[in-house]
């Protein structure tokens, strides 16, 4: 859902709106005063693209594209929606050519399939399904960009562990700045789990504890590790791609 901003009227902008409006014979809706005024917030030339056969949505997207510099003429069909408007424009962004899927009668979701393959560097028109439906153009490109191994590949099971991590401080006093680098290292190596322990240890190296925040942690995080059992399993000859089950 697009986030619909609301802009302070200014008398500059309000003139340049009204002036659009009798120089092209037209009246702008809120809405579309409101697209206007993101437009020129934005540095783009409104005028070329300002009409009111364009709703808000289409006149930003409008807008956005021409402040980044990229030819709209692709995009000014009106029967386009702002969805479908804002695929071209990526397309035209990441320099494939839009105008293999700019037609108003694809979706956007069937737009935004094919220009991902288009962006990976597959030619779609050799591939009829992209231009059936967007189901088919979706089961295409992962046919193609995420396809079965080839027979006699080996298929590895892969764990994924979670690894949370809370950051705690401690002020200690130590005469010795080396000392203390070489306290804490030893006390990382024996791996501790208690915050005691940890402590412990520290005085064991004579390094004194003035404060600590063991209760009350200074920063959480979280993340997921992937890692490679050494096992794998060969996979066999599958003859039909569609009903063979793996793994």
């Amino acid at each position: 859902m697009r986030k619909k901003v609301i802009y302070k009227k200014d008398a500059a902008v309000e003139e340049l709106i009204e002036a659009l409006e009798k120089q092209k014979g037209v009246h702008f809706t809120p809405e579309q005063c409101s697209a206007l005024h993101y437009g020129l917030s934005l540095g783009a030339e409104v005028e070329h693209c300002a009409d009111p056969v364009y709703d808000g949505g289409q006149l930003r997207e409008l807008f956005e594209a021409q402040a980044a510099g990229l030819d709209t003429r692709l995009m000014k069909n009106p029967a386009y929606s702002f969805g479908q408007m804002h695929e071209i424009a990526i397309g035209l962004k990441d320099g494939v050519n839009a105008s293999v899927y700019a037609n108003p009668s694809y979706t956007r979701e069937h737009m935004s399939w094919m220009r991902r393959a288009m962006s990976r560097g597959i030619d779609i028109k050799n591939y009829p399904d992209f231009f059936k439906s967007a189901y088919a153009a979706t089961r295409q490109y992962k046919a193609l960009c995420n396809g079965l191994p080839e027979i006699g590949q080996h298929r590895y099971r892969i764990k994924a562990r979670r690894v949370v991590e809370t950051e705690y401080e401690i002020v200690v006093e130590c005469s010795d700045f080396e000392n203390l680098q070489e306290a804490l290292e030893a006390v990382n190596a024996m791996t501790l789990e208690s915050a005691q322990s940890v402590k412990n240890k520290l005085y064991e190296q004579k390094v004194q504890i003035r404060e600590s925040r063991f209760s009350d942690p200074v920063c959480k995080s979280s993340r997921i590790e992937l890692f490679m059992e050494e096992k794998t399993e060969k996979r066999g000859f599958c003859p039909d791609r569609i009903n063979c089950t793996d793994i």
